[in-house]
């Protein structure tokens, strides 16, 4: 399993190094897990001598990212890293380019699920993510393990269960 500051690392080194980025602005959902992969994402940004242009915070819950966006707009970033979960994520994204944000946006592998696609409409194809596996439809027998999951937990396949879960019987 990633570590906050191993994706933070990675994502700051593939916009540093591949993006180039020069101009950046953090957001976070506040949440220990957006909150610690915006931290370390800094971190490395700071230590390649990247200048984060602001840090902004929302919530776990928000669904609204005007006045977060507005400043954004304003600021003219290269790269906007979002620190959180695909529900506010692809929100978030989405916003982003219905309000004329031109920056890709990074994240990490909570944003990049199945959903992300259906959140973030059109604007999902300026979000790169870090994931740290494969997606099910990819796996060999993946559509079994999902099936065998599903019926044990009554519930859809969370991000790392087959990375974790030795036997789903």
């Amino acid at each position: 399993m990633a570590t906050d500051a191993l994706q933070g690392h990675v994502l700051a080194g593939y916009a540093m190094k591949t993006l180039h980025a020069k101009k950046v602005v953090v957001v976070d959902d506040a949440s220990a897990y957006g909150r610690g992969l915006a931290d370390e994402f800094t971190k490395t940004m700071q230590a390649g001598s990247v200048r984060i242009a602001a840090r902004e915070v929302t919530t776990e819950k928000a669904r609204n990212y005007k006045a977060i966006l507005t400043k954004i707009k304003h600021i003219q970033p290269d790269v906007v890293m979002y620190g959180g979960m695909d529900v506010t994520g692809g929100v978030f994204a989405k916003e982003a380019a219905a309000f004329g944000v031109k920056a890709k946006i990074l994240a990490g592998d909570g944003v990049c699920t199945g959903k992300v696609a259906e959140l973030a409409g059109d604007a999902v194809q300026n979000i790169i993510c870090s994931e740290v596996g494969l997606a099910l439809s990819r796996m060999d027998k993946g559509a079994d393990f999902e099936k065998k999951y599903e019926a044990r937990f009554h519930q859809p396949v969370v991000n790392y269960a087959p990375f974790s879960t030795t036997r789903c019987t």
